[in-house]
């Protein structure tokens, strides 16, 4: 949790969900 300091939590999240579900990221992108 040190990148939570220099990186924003919204972006945090946002890596783990590409990495934990890819294809989910891609179906909430297109809707």
């Amino acid at each position: 949790q040190l990148h939570s300091n220099q990186v924003p939590q919204e972006i945090q999240w946002k890596g783990l969900q590409l990495e934990t579900f890819p294809e989910d990221k891609l179906l909430t992108v297109k809707e």
